[in-house]
């Protein structure tokens, strides 16, 4: 199967430039630039440019600084924020520890019970006992 090479293909026209192609797409597209005027002129321009590129060199400048290297890294000054459960006094962090259990259980619903069946503990929030319905009375309002 022969390739067709059309000139809004640019990247296959630059990989022909770094021959980066096969050679089917290599003759169709010394094919199509035999006939092409406006696609030879784009290479020709690529080619001028890639080898403008090739000549170009950074320049050569002088600056004023050297490189020092030290044995030892200097110690630094960063500041680091205070630990704040240092600073509060201890009887202060008992208290807190107390108030969130003291939530935490009345979030829970515990109940704590001593009667005839000995120490009960629940916890969560139980549905009611039901309610026994009243005695049926007469229709006709009679007793």
């Amino acid at each position: 199967m022969s390739m067709k090479f059309t000139c809004d293909d640019k990247a296959t026209l630059v990989a022909y430039l770094y021959g980066e192609v096969d050679a089917a797409a290599r003759q169709a597209i010394d094919d199509h630039l035999a006939h092409c005027a406006a696609c030879a002129g784009e290479l020709t321009a690529l080619g001028d440019v890639r080898s403008e590129l090739g000549l170009w060199a950074p320049p050569d400048v002088e600056l004023d600084f050297q490189i020092v290297r030290k044995s030892q890294p200097p110690a630094s000054n960063v500041l680091r924020p205070a630990r704040w459960w240092n600073t509060v006094p201890v009887w202060a962090q008992a208290a807190a520890a107390i108030l969130v259990i003291a939530a935490g259980l009345s979030i829970a619903n515990l109940q704590i019970r001593s009667g005839p069946d000995g120490l009960v503990v629940t916890t969560g929030w139980m549905p009611s006992a039901p309610v026994a319905a009243p005695a049926a009375t007469p229709n006709d309002g009679e007793w």
